[in-house]
Order: C-alpha cells, then sequence, then structure tokens
C-alpha cells in the first residue's frame, strides 16, 4: 500500500518506511495457525497501511 502510493506520488519516499512502522507498531503479535488467520492479518495490515496514507496526505496538505 505504501509503495502503490509512493508510486502514485500520494506519498513521498520516506513516507514508506514511517507507514509501515505505524502498521508494525499498532499490529498485535498473534499465531497463525491457519491461513485465514494470514489472510485477515494481511487484510487488517492493508486498512491501517491506506489509513495512515490518507492521514500523511492530509497532514502533508494541511501543512503546506
Amino acid at each position: 500500500m505504501a509503495v502503490a502510493a509512493f508510486l502514485e506520488r500520494r506519498l513521498p519516499f520516506r513516507g514508506i518506511a514511517e507507514v509501515i512502522e505505524r502498521v508494525l507498531t499498532h499490529t498485535p503479535r498473534v499465531r497463525f495457525e491457519k491461513m485465514d488467520d494470514v489472510l485477515s492479518a494481511d487484510a487488517e495490515a492493508r486498512r491501517m497501511a491506506k489509513e495512515e496514507v490518507i492521514r500523511m496526505a492530509v497532514t502533508a496538505v494541511a501543512a503546506s
């Protein structure tokens, strides 16, 4: 999500690492026992990343 936002010029290059860090910081540690667990975690991480990209874009616009 972060790389796609960068390639679409919605996020600066350094924003990629920031989005990843924020998502990982807010993601609970879980044990994956089934593929559904992995898919659910992936979907949630993508949702969170999308929200971070939007939040960062709004913050950047407000700052300029």
